[in-house]
């Protein structure tokens, strides 16, 4: 064959066989690019997939459950009279239904996923969280970096962590507020205060302060240098009921503090730099003392030495039960206090460093744990704070039984809490808000504006969903043959139980089921649970009773549900009157040593209905 005909074969197959894989590749392109216009919603009565547009909701729908591609926005709009507003969300969801956001959803839109502008990316939202050393992670081998992502996924821009622990954030994550414990030891209780370790201690803070001018310079980002829980500092022991903490502690943290704040200014002065803000604060906790008796604290005897202090910080523990007048006249009296040299645009130098109510202090339940939160954050917003700091977002603390007291967001067994569903619509709501609001004015609002908005929109998200249902808090205390015990909210009780619940028709019209949430302490000790109603006000007579085993159940809180139709019931002597039930019973024939379990949120919860009977697009 002749060599030039042979080249020219050559390069006709080759034309061929690149034509044939081009126009494979652009198949499998055009199948990816049109899944990514996809997202699926779920609910019990099945799923119906959307594209990219809007949709309305016949009557109020339920979504449990969503898959959103990377790219998406899945945005579901609440109904008006319950305050209205939006949750935003950009990648999967296993469940909603605990998330406040599950059902009274009129609208839904899904669009491409767009970063928000930088005005508004970089508004300060008042309102974030922060991770100190968390018990656990799901994804990486360093938790703080794992919840950390977690808190700018939820839309915060704020990071409050350790000195130690932020530099490998920045380098991916795009926070704006930087609250930074740093050299936190407090140093002056070990050996005094020489003057090799004051310059030891202004150097630390000086090199530390000019690094950040340096690394982060025209990045428009604030970082704030502090401590930990000053009070705590002064106080032997922990013990707040000492009034004198002794002049050696007061001089101390007095030079530490003036130091510090000296390498601040000193650093600041003397490194060029634009566009980068770097602050000093002093963190107190326990200004209930002072009033109660005039105790010497951080904030009546060391803060008025202090030659100059840009900001206080106040964790607030002591204080976020008491009114929202009482604490406005704290956080006045504390503002008061701080010496600054000129004042600035900030209406508030005091910001709360720490807040929250753990999970165990509200039962273990999300719909007390949201609701005492978010008032306990209404009362800051309305106190004219400037920053609101929740504790945290992956737990750092357990009782000795390794039990998790919870200060989270995320729970241990990777769940998202009622809490965390309430900031990420905070934030999509908020951000909407600075956004018409530059529209309309051609700047962002300040503090107080902001302030009046954010407190009006947190009381929309304090309502308990099923309010009207029956809801009790049980907990197994002890298990054995004669004295098995429960907790229902104030006593003890024996089983069986007598518990008033809610009329149960819908269950035998087969349009509801019954749910409760049920806490394992460790899955392997787990054998089989049943639990049983009668209309009888005694076990074994005119019952259903269903059997729960361990598939499919974890150690931590699982979801329990029964229905008629989906999951049969044994019946005893009869079926009971649904109108009539007035016996409950959880018990185990065989309980293993050291199970402990708790019981939760009783409720009755109807049926969604299918979702492409309530779905429909807006022409």
């Amino acid at each position: 064959m002749n060599k030039k005909l042979l080249i020219i074969l050559f390069i006709l197959l080759g034309i061929l066989i690149y034509s044939s894989c081009t126009s494979e590749k652009d198949e499998i392109i055009k199948k990816i690019n049109d899944e990514v216009n996809n997202v699926i919603v779920y609910n019990e009565n099945g799923s119906l997939e959307l594209n990219i547009g809007e949709y309305t909701i016949a009557e109020t729908g339920k979504i449990a459950s969503a898959d959103i591609p990377d790219g998406l926005r899945l945005k579901l709009y609440r109904d008006e009279n319950l305050g209205g507003g939006y949750l935003g969300l950009e990648e999967n969801q296993s469940d909603l239904t605990q998330s406040g956001w599950y059902d009274n959803i009129v609208k839904i839109i899904v669009e491409e996923y767009i970063d928000d502008e930088p005005l508004v990316k970089n508004y300060n939202y008042v309102l974030g969280t922060q991770t100190f050393d968390p018990l656990y992670g799901f994804k990486y081998k360093d938790r703080t970096y794992e919840a950390a992502e977690e808190i700018y996924k939820m839309g915060s821009n704020v990071l409050k962590t350790f000195d130690k622990n932020y530099k490998p954030i920045l380098e991916d994550i795009d926070f704006m507020y930087i609250y930074l414990w740093v050299h936190s030891d407090p140093v002056w209780k070990y050996g005094g205060m020489p003057e090799s370790k004051i310059q030891k201690i202004y150097d630390e803070m000086y090199q530390f302060v000019k690094d950040i001018l340096i690394d982060y310079n025209n990045t428009g980002k604030s970082f704030y240098i502090g401590h930990w829980e000053g009070d705590w500092y002064l106080l032997e022991g922990f013990d707040s009921s000492k009034q004198k903490v002794g002049e050696h502690n007061i001089d101390g943290m007095t030079i530490w503090l003036n130091t510090r704040q000296k390498a601040i200014e000193d650093a600041k002065r003397d490194t060029p730099h634009e566009n980068i803000y770097v602050w000093g604060y002093a963190e107190a906790n326990r200004v209930t003392d002072i009033y109660r008796d005039n105790s010497e604290r951080v904030i009546n005897s060391v803060l008025p030495n202090l030659n100059y202090l840009d900001y206080l910080s106040y964790s607030a523990y002591d204080i976020q039960g008491l009114s929202g007048e009482k604490i406005k006249e704290y956080i006045d009296y504390m503002d008061s206090m701080i010496p600054r040299e000129k004042e600035r645009e900030r209406p508030k130098f005091t910001f709360v460093g720490e807040t929250g109510a753990p999970a165990h202090l509200c039962g273990y339940n999300q719909e007390r744990h949201n609701k005492e939160n978010l008032e306990i954050f209404i009362k800051f917003f309305d106190a004219g704070i400037n920053q609101i700091l929740y504790w945290e977002m992956y737990s750092n603390e357990q009782f000795d039984d390794s039990t998790n007291k919870g200060f989270w967001l995320i729970d241990d067994t990777g769940a998202k809490w009622k809490l965390y569903y309430s900031f990420k619509a905070f934030y999509c709501n908020a951000k909407e808000y600075v956004r018409d609001y530059i529209k309309t004015n051609g700047t962002t609002p300040n503090t107080p504006e902001f302030n009046k908005w954010a407190s009006a929109f947190l009381r929309t998200l304090t309502v308990i969903q099923n309010e009207s249902t029956e809801i009790f808090s049980a907990q197994i205390i002890n298990l054995d043959e004669k004295t098995t015990k429960i907790t229902k909210k104030n006593g003890e009780i024996v089983l069986p139980m007598i518990i008033p619940v809610t009329d149960m028709t819908l269950l035998e019209k087969g349009t509801a089921y019954i749910e409760y949430k049920l806490y394992i302490n460790d899955i392997d000790l787990f054998t089989q649970l049943s639990f049983e109603i009668t209309s009888a006000k005694m076990p074994d007579k005119q019952e259903y009773q269903w059997n729960i085993t361990g598939k499919n159940l974890k150690t931590g809180w699982n979801i329990i549900r029964h229905s008629i139709n989906d999951s049969p019931p044994d019946i005893t002597e009869g079926e009971p009157d649904l109108t009539k039930v007035n016996f409950i019973r959880w018990y185990m024939i065989e309980c293993l040593e050291g199970l402990q379990l708790k019981f939760d949120d009783l409720r009755i919860v109807e049926y969604a209905k299918p979702l492409d009977e309530l779905i429909s697009p807006v022409e």
